[in-house]
């Protein structure tokens, strides 16, 4: 019989330089797997992100030598590359972690989806927005929107897979939010957009607050300018957030009644993830 991956891994000694997520994937090769109880109901994925760390330029490690590293199983070199010393003993909170370190896109959704070939049902996926962005774009505001397109590629290859779009538009630059807005409006599956307002004043959360709000951001005048276009576009709005922005999603919620709001992962409490 034909040795698996991970069996090999295993039998080399790599065990320990495998990853969460392939351990994940590998586990249909293996035959560990749990049948779905209900099959046959349709259901749509929701809420599903794409990382690679190669073309992913949120990586603080130059592209030709992201593509040496991960050429190898080389895990324990890159978490020493990108993860903050000062980090490394602390409880793992949402957001605060080394980012992916491994690829998944396209093929690996789909095939976490088939699994045993006795899974569920996923009819179609959403993608929601997860900081690709091209930096030093003449227009701020255009810096994310070719994620959109790379969804978009995937969506192409794979129908089944991100009949929707959340993107990211930085509402913070008011109506020079404009432009992207238009861009996303030209492109069918985007269906929303997400400027997240997850903040903590927690020095150990902090790290894991999203990058382009501030505590009092949902009531900014600038913020609200641009968050007054959804409307215009006919976007719904995806928020993440820590349970101490409810009250300001909520102000938002009454301010702009004909906006959809969509609370992400219900409004996520900060805190220790694992110990």
């Amino acid at each position: 019989m034909r040795a698996t991956r991970r069996q090999v891994r295993v039998a080399l000694g790599w065990k320990k330089q495998t990853w969460p997520q392939d351990e994940w994937v590998w586990q249909y090769e293996e035959s560990i797997f749990e049948d779905a109880i209900d099959p046959e109901i349709a259901i749509v994925d929701a809420h599903h992100h794409f990382f690679d760390p190669v073309e992913h330029e949120q990586w603080p490690v130059a592209k030709p030598l992201r593509k040496l590293i991960f050429m190898q199983d080389g895990h324990d070199l890159v978490r020493g590359i990108i993860t903050d010393p000062a980090m490394a003993s602390l409880p793992y909170c949402f957001g605060e972690r080394a980012p992916l370190l491994a690829r998944y896109k396209g093929p690996e959704l789909l095939r976490d989806i088939k699994g045993n070939g006795k899974g569920h049902r996923i009819v179609n996926t959403v993608f929601i927005e997860c900081g690709w962005k091209t930096p030093g774009e003449a227009v701020q505001c255009m810096e994310p929107v070719k994620e959109a397109d790379m969804v978009s590629e995937v969506h192409r290859q794979f129908p089944e897979l991100c009949g929707g779009i959340v993107a990211f538009a930085d509402l913070r630059l008011g109506k020079d939010v404009e432009p992207a807005l238009k861009y996303y409006k030209a492109n069918p599956l985007v269906k929303g957009i997400r400027h997240s307002l997850a903040f903590c004043e927690d020095p150990l959360i902090r790290g894991g607050s999203c990058p382009h709000c501030n505590k009092g951001t949902a009531y900014d005048e600038k913020f609200r300018e641009g968050f007054a276009l959804l409307e215009k576009y006919g976007f719904v709005y995806d928020c993440w957030l820590f349970h101490e922005q409810i009250d300001a999603l909520e102000d938002l919620a009454k301010a702009f009644p004909k906006t959809t709001i969509i609370c992400d992962h219900m409004a996520y409490p900060p805190g220790p993830e694992s110990l």
